[in-house]
């Protein structure tokens, strides 16, 4: 019998914290959804045990755990749909293998897809945890719980909300029918898919928070990967310019795409700081996605900045910004009174 809900992690290397992903969401597990759900593990060839721990879920919860591993490690976007093409379930839930749901998280998104029968996603809330998982850090307000009857509907509402895996819960046979050629190596395989559903399909914005997603984490990039930092912070660009090739409305995403850009290019400055390898091809991404006059005349100069110059003036400014900075607050709090 086919499931309702898939709750999908894929993983890579996420012994550390997978327990407590797997924990979160078995405990929630009562007798009367136990026959609604499973939870899925899509390993992309770990080499740090995990898979040996998943082994000890699968001993105790037969009915409820499934392990699927590559022989290879695929990358993250074929990982992931690797994942769907796997899941019994009529939807997935991504959840990071470094979250954790919420008490009451299943229980809620089971009573809203059995309510809501026709949508083709849903995205839900989540807070940001330090690494320890114990300490918010951000929070997102999102005011009601609004249906959408497609994409251009969803994304005022959304606030960004979908950029975090553990927030989106996707119809799989509309998933399984694209052909996401163009979108695997953008690190936000799940981005794309989500958004060439919604061309026709209907979402659910939940305001409720159902995720602990832990920051801090990330294991797509390590310390001085400068290229691999730019890329992601790229990935969200591309995305915009592809989905007005969709036929997206321009008034929608005009504003999207000018605070996104402003993130773009506040990302640059630690980048290069740890390193950008090829500053000719990150230089041609800049100008393909965010061509502008404040490219040209600030972020390229600084992109092509000797490297040992440039860290020079970065650790100045830290210096002097470490001293100016509390001064600026306390006048800005004196001046409020």
């Amino acid at each position: 019998m086919q499931k309702l809900l898939t709750v999908g992690i894929p993983t890579f290397n996420g012994a550390a914290h997978i327990d407590e992903t797997l924990s979160s969401i078995i405990r929630q597990v009562s007798a009367d959804v136990e026959d609604k759900i499973e939870i899925l593990v899509s390993d992309n060839a770990s080499n740090d045990g995990t898979g040996v721990l998943i082994e000890k879920y699968r001993e105790s919860h037969a009915n409820l755990v499934r392990y699927r591993a590559n022989a290879t490690n695929v990358g993250f976007d074929r990982n992931v749909d690797a994942l769907f093409k796997s899941a019994n379930g009529q939807y997935v839930w991504l959840i990071g293998d470094d979250d954790a749901l919420y008490e009451g998280a299943l229980i809620y998104v089971i009573d809203l897809l059995e309510k809501h029968r026709d949508l083709a996603a849903v995205q839900v809330n989540f807070d940001k945890f330090d690494k320890t998982l114990k300490n918010v850090v951000e929070t997102i307000s999102i005011p009601d719980d609004v249906y959408c009857q497609d994409g251009d509907a969803f994304l005022p509402h959304a606030k960004g909300r979908w950029g975090a895996i553990a927030s989106l819960i996707i119809r799989t046979n509309d998933w399984n029918r694209l052909d996401l050629t163009d979108a695997l190596g953008s690190q936000i395989v799940f981005a794309h898919a989500l958004f060439k559903i919604l061309r026709q399909g209907s979402a659910f914005v939940a305001k409720k928070s159902v995720v602990k997603v832990r920051e801090g984490s990330e294991k797509a990039v390590t310390r001085g990967d400068g290229d691999a930092r730019i890329n992601i912070a790229l990935a969200s660009g591309a995305l915009y310019q592809a989905l007005l090739t969709m036929g997206y409305r321009e008034d929608i995403l005009r504003p999207i795409i000018k605070a996104d850009r402003r993130y773009a290019f506040e990302a640059l400055p630690l980048a290069k700081f740890w390193g950008i390898k090829d500053k000719s091809a990150v230089a041609k991404k800049y100008i393909s996605i965010y061509n502008s006059p404040a490219l040209w005349i600030k972020w390229l100069p600084l992109l092509f900045l000797p490297d040992s110059i440039y860290r020079v003036v970065y650790r100045l400014k830290k210096a002097v910004s470490s001293v100016t900075r509390p001064l600026e607050k306390k006048l800005k709090s004196l001046l409020r009174k």
